[in-house]
């Protein structure tokens, strides 16, 4: 009886270490869940400011295309400035040329 006794106790501290052991289970098994979903959070939130990078690089890529094409708009504009001087300045001669003209043949 006396071992019965014993065999009772050690099997009832069995049985209490076994509930303690799955209540740790659980509890490993919940922090695991969490983490799981945090994990899953963080994967969405990476997900999210991927795409805003793309955005961000997309928009980066349309304004300097943007600039490129203004940069060549005032290159153009620029040419159009140097044609329009070297005009002025070939009619000028011109006019000059003709000056000397009617002036040489005034003295004439």
């Amino acid at each position: 009886e006396q071992q019965l006794a014993e065999k009772d106790q050690q099997l009832s501290e069995k049985d209490e270490q076994l509930a303690d052991n799955e209540r740790q289970l659980a509890d490993n098994e919940r922090q695991l869940a969490d983490n799981e979903q945090q994990l899953a959070e963080k994967d969405q939130q990476l997900s999210e400011k991927d795409e805003q990078l793309a955005d961000n690089e997309r928009q980066l890529a349309d304004n300097e295309r943007q600039l490129a094409e203004k940069d060549r708009r005032l290159n153009e504009k620029d040419l159009q400035l140097v044609e329009k001087d070297m005009l002025i300045s070939s009619e000028r001669q011109s006019v000059q040329d003709l000056q000397r003209a009617l002036t040489s043949r005034d003295r004439e």
